[in-house]
């Protein structure tokens, strides 16, 4: 998924629009030549003492970009959110010591990696922008590379082994379809910009309100049963793909009509409306 650069979401109407549009023109022009945008605005904004606030929409809309390689990794195995989070299960089996265990899923998490361009552009070149590896590093993954080719080689023969590790494809995107792959989908996606006419993005809510949200158009009703935590869920799941809030500027959620929902500011103004409704347009601000 190509995601929109700072120069065309200057132009949205919504919250992530307002804010582009407060940085110098220039620095908008400038982003838009890099290969990672976001995280040359972050690094702007700490060399030119932007308002932190900015840094952290930045750092929100950098998060978006590798929350969607993440999904897309983990579509490609067939899996689900609820069960690939590699780095936990990783530390889990440490922590037992069952280091056979933990050398598995370290494999398993490097050739998801490396069947992507971005992951052999990361660990086999070092020329992946806003990604870094130490030689030591690139060397292991080196061996390994090498060897899951050579194995392949041998199992499939070199045109399939070649589709596999030195394909340019983007991958299938295949998850299962359970209550974790329905919200890490929906979050990742509306991460900065949601529907049209100004809605605001994800990255600016809390927890509480993203949970009774994604509840109402995700066929997820534990979501919003007060006894489930809801919240919970969603920072779990948020946290697994890595999205990164921005600032929080809306704390509170209620209904202004049938199927229709206000967002609330912290200081209790009713700032946005959202049809929950999928195919009827966003009103515009009240």
């Amino acid at each position: 998924m190509n995601l929109p650069n700072p120069g065309t979401l200057a132009n949205e109407t919504g919250l992530i629009g307002h804010i582009l549009r407060r940085l110098p023109p220039q620095a908008i022009s400038e982003a838009d030549r890099q290969s990672e945008p976001w995280e040359w605005l972050i690094e702007k904004a700490k060399l030119e003492k932007w308002p932190d606030g900015f840094r952290k929409v930045f750092l929100a809309a950098a998060s978006q970009r590798k929350a969607l390689i993440c999904l897309s990794q983990i579509a490609r195995d067939g899996g689900s959110i609820s069960s690939h989070d590699w780095h936990l299960q990783i530390d889990a089996a440490m922590k037992r010591k069952n280091f056979k265990a933990a050398d598995t899923l370290t494999q398993n998490h490097l050739k998801s990696i490396l069947q992507t361009v971005r992951g052999r552009r990361w660990l086999l070149e070092n020329k992946e922008a806003g990604l870094t590896a130490p030689p030591e590093m690139r060397a292991w993954a080196r061996r390994e590379y090498d060897k899951f080719y050579t194995a392949d080689v041998r199992r499939l023969g070199r045109v399939k082994a070649d589709e596999k590790w030195n394909g340019t494809g983007t991958p299938r995107f295949k998850m299962s379809a359970n209550d974790g792959d329905y919200i890490a989908a929906a979050m990742a996606n509306e991460w900065l910009v949601v529907g049209k006419n100004g809605f605001p993005g994800l990255c600016f809510m809390t927890d509480e309100v993203l949970a009774t949200l994604l509840g109402h158009f995700l066929p997820v009703p534990a979501l919003l049963n007060e006894n489930s935590h809801g919240w919970k869920t969603v920072r779990t799941i948020r946290e697994r793909i890595g999205l990164k809030k921005a600032g929080i500027m809306f704390n509170g959620i209620e209904q202004i009509g049938v199927k229709q929902w206000a967002i609330h500011t912290p200081d209790g103004k009713k700032a946005h409306s959202i049809s929950l409704l999928s195919n009827k347009p966003l009103p515009p601000e009240l």
